[in-house]
């Protein structure tokens, strides 16, 4: 009787102290979030280069020499981009800005008609209201975003650390390896391995769909002659990089240029933007997204509502590639237990056997 109640203490002692240490390493995690958060963004980059430098090597390039050419090819692509981009985009900024006494007469003039035949009430509480909330949406994405990358110090550490990853061969392995029991090695390697592969799919299938969005959408408003084309595409084109809800949020400010043009072009724009998403929906993210994630939409939308609790913006962006990694898991985790419910009832099945052979003898 006494050593039973010695056992119990000792478990409940065990017990105790296992959640006293599940506590403070969620605890240590959420202190070092904005750490986690840069080794990862540095983990999805690597990921997406290592296998362009793999096939390098087999060429007899250094994997060092190989980084090298890469950055020094992704920086001169930006800087080209950059360059050809700036006078368009700094001339619809400059229109754009002179034209906004113009916008909110327009706008006065469509309250006004509203109002003459009473097409909606309280219309100045109204615009007022939306004109507060877009203030205050823009003005905590503009703080989010700005204190997560908390300037080009967090930038650059991303670059290098993602090129370190990269140019020492099994770097992320080498990692995992030595922060893993002996135990559990080869399975965590194996699992970085396929979480890996799936993050650099992740990574070189958004940038894909980025670009088709941003083209689709500045063909479609060039062509309907809409105000800020370029602006308005090189803002879906980032937007995409939200799962779901990225065009919906662009479609709001070419609703509102559209608008001071004329109300039919308004209708039009509406209908590109579903059609796009449409687009998207239904022939690209099969094409492009769906092996890399193939993720639930109800566990997507989960994944951005925790993100975007977590850290703001950028755990929008970056909740669907960490959900692609947990679902890996959670799928392993699924199969050892379904194998290991076959082999109980396996094994019932055989006592079962052996009692009814029992029976009959």
């Amino acid at each position: 009787m006494i050593s039973r109640r010695i056992i119990e203490h000792n478990v409940s002692i065990k017990a105790i102290f296992k959640v006293v240490i599940i506590i403070g390493i969620i605890a240590l995690l959420y202190v070092i979030r904005n750490v986690i958060v840069v080794l990862f963004i540095s983990v999805v980059l690597a990921s997406s280069f290592d296998p362009i430098v793999d096939n390098l090597q087999k060429k007899r390039i250094p994997r060092w020499v190989s980084v090298l050419i890469i950055l020094i090819m992704l920086l001169g692509l930006i800087a080209l981009i950059i360059f050809l981009m700036i006078p368009p985009v700094k001339n619809q900024i400059d229109q754009l800005t002179n034209n906004i006494p113009a916008v909110f007469d327009q706008f006065q003039n469509i309250k006004d008609l509203a109002v003459k035949y009473d097409l909606i009430d309280n219309s100045q509480s109204l615009l007022n209201a939306i004109a507060t909330r877009l203030g205050n949406v823009a003005q905590g994405a503009v703080t989010k975003v700005t204190g997560a990358f908390s300037g080009l110090i967090t930038i650059i550490t991303i670059i290098v650390l993602s090129a370190y990853l990269v140019v020492q061969e099994n770097g992320i392995k080498r990692f995992v390896k030595a922060v893993t029991p002996l135990k559990y090695r080869p399975y965590i390697v194996d699992l970085v391995n396929r979480i890996q592969f799936k993050m650099g799919q992740w990574l070189r299938g958004q940038l894909v769909l980025m670009l088709i969005v941003g083209g689709l959408t500045y063909i479609g408003l060039t062509l309907m002659g809409v105000d800020y084309a370029l602006l308005l595409a090189i803002l879906a084109g980032l937007l995409e990089i939200i799962p779901i809800i990225g065009i919906p949020i662009a479609i709001v400010p070419a609703i509102i240029i559209s608008l001071t043009q004329s109300p039919i072009l308004t209708i039009f724009v509406v209908i590109l933007y579903i059609v796009i998403q449409q687009v998207e929906n239904h022939i690209l993210v099969p094409k492009v997204m769906q092996k890399a994630v193939g993720l639930n939409p109800v566990f997507v939308i989960l994944a951005l509502l925790i993100g975007y609790e977590l850290a703001g913006i950028l755990g929008v962006i970056l909740s669907v590639p960490a959900a692609t990694a947990l679902a890996v898991f959670i799928k392993d985790f699924y199969d050892y237990k379904k194998e290991k419910d076959q082999e109980t009832l396996e094994k019932i099945r055989g006592r079962n056997g052996e009692i009814n052979s029992g029976i009959e003898e």
